[in-house]
């Protein structure tokens, strides 16, 4: 391999690597969104168990009012306010969880989409930085092309004088040989 070969191979390498880098570090984005999301749905996950806590515990509450409504009944009035305040419980308890998650999705939605825009500019970037190359090597390779047909066309005039000197040098031996 020449040294220009070998400096062109060099150069495309580097161009290459300049080319992945950005790729990679999208691919190492990507991958953080994606963690983001998986601890998003644990987060659903614990807020559902949450709610079906909540959703248990206020059952348990009516059973209890409802026992204590059959066996009492001086205490229903105790009852129906403690029912109403787990009832209360659990919908805030709902609402809240329903706003975390809302809030989380928006989040891992507004970081994907912008990952996405990032990606569609690198990737725009590397298709007009892709083509300026091909561009530049076709135009070197014409040039070199262009240089070599002007040195083959120098040397076969070289030859055709060389020839015609010859020639020259034989009339002219010619000319003084002892006849």
């Amino acid at each position: 391999m020449e040294s220009s070969e070998f400096s062109v191979a060099n150069a495309q390498l580097k161009q290459a690597l300049k080319f992945f880098t950005p790729i990679a570090k999208a691919l190492e984005d990507a991958n953080v969104v994606f963690s983001v999301v998986s601890n998003v749905t644990d987060q659903q996950e614990k807020l559902l168990r949450s709610v079906a806590t909540l959703e248990k515990t206020a059952d348990n509450l009516k059973a209890q009012a409802e026992a204590s409504a059959l066996a009492i009944t001086a205490n229903d009035a105790a009852a129906i306010e403690a029912k109403a305040a787990a009832l209360q419980t659990v919908v805030d308890a709902q609402q809240q969880a329903q706003t975390q998650v809302k809030e989380i999705l928006a989040s891992v939605a507004a970081d994907t989409k912008a990952a996405k825009a990032a990606f569609a500019t690198l990737q725009a970037s590397t298709a007009t930085k892709t083509e300026a190359m091909q561009k530049a090597y076709a135009d070197e390779v014409a040039a070199l092309s262009a240089s070599k047909q002007e040195l083959e066309t120098a040397v076969k005039a070289l030859e055709i004088k060389l020839e015609a000197l010859k020639e020259q040098a034989k009339k002219f031996a010619a000319s003084f040989s002892i006849e």
